[in-house]
């Protein structure tokens, strides 16, 4: 209430009480919603608002946590003992697997430094050897280019001086395998091993290997004496008298009068090489063959070819559409390369577009010098040449017609091949077919004979021991 409604409600009551006092007219009824208050003093009320404020001032403030948890009872000391035990346990149980994995980080750390270390060792010792052996390498490259120099000067003497057969092969075979030893070395991996080791190394080949090695690089023909008389076998032990029979019988003919034989070399006990000066005089014996005359039963075989295999080649530029070879490749081919002569060419990749074929030469310089180059022109493609290594055939007897020996090294009697007799198939006359290998009704050339499959398991085997040893690295003519 405001403070003047209190006095003018008090100044009022005695007016209001002295007009009620007098007579008045009567008036309306007046009706009000209001509620009649009580007069109040307004001291009394300001006395009683202060005292209010006062009360309120010296209680104290409610706390929110208390009036939160007043619904709810104080846990005693047993029950709040586990919950500790439990939160402890845990907090222990964490540290410990901490400190575990840890240890076994330092643990994998101090391996890894140890890896490290030793990775680093195993890298110096690797530079190490790898200085050593190319150090080794250069010492061989030298000895070789040395050996070389030393082979070239004996070829000159040989071919200049009139020496005995057994003596110039017997350096030139010396020095042949000194050289295939170096070139081993030069061109194979490492292996550790001292110059004395390689050179002083036992010979693992045949008498019959060295033999035919003694023999490369000079111009020779070769005799066979399988179907020739006994005088002439005979001669086989005496070369000396064999050299002089053949010179006389040269000196006989007009055509090889020429002819200057440097020496003779009994190969096995059914050939014989006649050493010549030159690659002409090769030709004058192959094409005037009455020298053979003085040596009944005698004959010349084949002259030796060389293989080269020459890969990713055209096809289309060696065959026609037919498939068969176009008349101008091997000319072109000659004069493409500068060799002497192709003797035959053979096909390896079926049906490929592009693919790898063999080329025979009749030099053994010319495939050498493709070799050397590594790329061959065929009409006017780039080839590029490897070395080609034939597969060997099962080896057959001549003699007994029995597989995996020579016919020099047989203990057996004639067999013939068409009819398993005793004599030759050029003396047979019988009609009857018979395999003197496995006695069945086919020759002994048949395909299908099992004796055949039994010698070729036989080659499969040797290849895959030679192969396990070392690649074969033999020069041309020592198979």
């Amino acid at each position: 209430m405001p403070p003047g409604a209190a006095a003018t409600e008090r100044a009022a009551t005695p007016e209001l009480t002295e007009q009620s006092a007098a007579p008045t007219a009567p008036q309306p009824l007046r009706t009000s919603n209001r509620p009649i208050r009580v007069p109040v003093s307004y001291s009394q009320e300001q006395e009683r608002d202060a005292a209010s404020r006062r009360q309120r001032k010296n209680q104290p403030e409610p706390n929110p946590h208390e009036s939160a948890t007043a619904g709810h009872a104080t846990p005693t000391p047993d029950q709040t003992d586990p919950i500790l035990r439990a939160i402890l346990e845990a907090f222990g149980k964490v540290e410990t697997a901490n400190k575990y994995f840890h240890q076994e980080i330092e643990a994998r750390h101090v391996e890894r430094s140890r890896f490290q270390s030793q990775i680093t060792e195993l890298r110096n010792e690797l530079c190490r050897r790898d200085e050593r052996y190319q150090e080794e390498i250069k010492s061989y490259k030298v000895a070789l280019v040395e050996m070389q120099e030393k082979m070239e000067e004996l070829k000159q003497t040989a071919l200049t001086t009139n020496l005995t057969g057994c003596t110039c092969n017997g350096h030139y075979e010396e020095l042949r395998a000194e050289l295939q030893s170096l070139r081993t070395a030069v061109t194979s991996p490492s292996t550790g091993r001292s110059w004395a080791s390689i050179v002083s190394q036992p010979s693992v080949v045949s008498s019959n290997t060295r033999a035919v090695r003694s023999s490369l690089g000079l111009p020779a023909v070769v005799l066979d004496v399988r179907s020739a008389s006994d005088d002439t076998k005979a001669l086989v032990d005496d070369p000396a008298q064999m050299r002089e029979k053949v010179r006389a019988a040269l000196d006989d003919q007009t055509a090889t009068s020429s002819v200057e034989i440097v020496g003779i070399k009994p190969t096995s006990r059914t050939t014989v090489k006649v050493f010549v000066d030159s690659e002409e005089s090769v030709a004058h014996l192959r094409r005037a063959t009455q020298w053979l005359d003085s040596l009944p039963g005698a004959t010349l075989q084949g002259e030796q070819w060389f293989p080269v295999k020459l890969n990713d080649v055209k096809k289309e530029s060696v065959y026609g559409a037919s498939g068969t070879q176009r008349e101008d490749f091997t000319q072109t081919f000659q004069e493409e390369n500068n060799v002497e002569q192709v003797k035959k060419i053979v096909w390896l990749s079926g049906t490929k577009r592009y693919g790898s074929m063999a080329i025979y030469l009749s030099r053994q310089g010319d495939a050498e010098a493709l070799l050397t180059r590594r790329i061959a022109h065929v009409r006017g493609e780039a080839a590029f040449s490897d070395r080609f290594h034939e597969r060997p055939r099962p080896l057959r007897c001549r003699k007994c017609q029995q597989y995996n020996h020579k016919e020099d090294r047989c203990p057996n009697s004639v067999a013939c091949g068409k009819c398993a007799g005793h004599h030759r198939a050029e003396q047979c006359t019988s009609n009857t077919v018979t395999c003197a290998a496995c006695q069945g009704n086919h020759t002994v050339k048949d395909r299908n004979c099992p004796k055949w499959d039994e010698a070729w398991k036989v080659i499969r085997r040797r290849e895959q021991v030679t192969a396990a040893r070392r690649p074969d690295s033999l020069p041309y003519g020592s198979q």
